[in-house]
């Protein structure tokens, strides 16, 4: 089983992973989005649960 699908997109070879990012090999780079980083922390400040 792997662990993601390539892609090619533009000509550019594009990893679609299992964890809902994607990684670029000829960039060395991870792109994520929709990560809500200090969501909770946030919310708990409102005073909402």
């Amino acid at each position: 089983m792997t662990s993601h699908l390539s892609i090619e997109l533009e000509q550019t070879e594009l990893w679609l992973l299992a964890d809902k990012a994607i990684y670029w090999p000829q960039q060395q780079a991870l792109l994520i989005a929709d990560i809500h980083i200090g969501k909770a922390a946030a919310y708990r400040r409102l005073g909402q649960p």
